[in-house]
């Protein structure tokens, strides 16, 4: 994993190289420096995120927020008066619920492209149009309340579902062992071979262990 990660880094690291990435956290485009990438406090104490880097989506931004012919606005990349600008895009956040703001910046709407998502709660992600749509969030098996994320990637010719939790639901470990090595060819001698050395393991379900 941390090799993975590193990997993905790499942009971060060429930017370094370039001068165009600080080691100063909360300075960058991308870590919480600019106040058109990062999260905004709403009047009803929820949140907003946008993450409009691009000018014309930047401009979508100030255009549904009513501050497109706003003189005194700071340049999107003045670094210097970024801190001038969080101040401005937060107070006018302020002015509107997290819920309208978001059929401000709806899909359906010509302020769409503006890069702004409502910031859910988990209890809230299951019902969003999207999400509700792809069935990414399903109903679990605890409570009426419970919500579990489906499986991925999805299949069209063998769909999966989420287990429910309790006895017997989810394979313990070795469960299948046998199933899995007499579909792969070996015959009982060498299965039992291969269990005795402990190269595999076959669960017992009279164990207590």
């Amino acid at each position: 994993m941390v090799d993975g990660v590193a990997h993905l880094a790499t942009f971060v690291y060429r930017m370094r190289a370039a001068g165009a990435w600080s080691d100063e956290v909360g300075t960058n485009v991308l870590d919480n420096g600019a106040p058109f990438y990062g999260t905004y406090l709403c009047k009803d104490g929820k949140y907003v995120a946008v993450g409009c880097i691009e000018p014309h989506f930047y401009k979508l931004l100030l255009a549904g927020l009513g501050l497109q012919d706003d003189q005194t606005m700071p340049k999107q990349m003045d670094k210097a008066k970024w801190p001038q600008l969080r101040a401005r895009l937060a107070s006018v956040f302020l002015s509107k619920t997290r819920d309208e703001w978001t059929k401000v910046f709806a899909p359906t709407t010509k302020y769409a492209d503006a890069c702004l998502s409502p910031v859910l709660g988990l209890h809230e992600v299951a019902t969003h149009p999207h999400i509700a749509h792809r069935a990414i969030i399903n109903k679990g098996p605890l409570t009426d309340k419970d919500i579990i994320p489906s499986p991925a990637p999805k299949f069209s010719r063998t769909p999966a579902t989420p287990s429910p939790m309790g006895k017997g639901a989810v394979p313990r470990d070795g469960q299948n062992t046998l199933q899995v090595l007499q579909e792969a060819g070996f015959n009982q001698a060498e299965i039992e071979t291969l269990i005795n050395q402990g190269d595999v393991v076959q669960y017992n379900p009279k164990s207590k262990i």
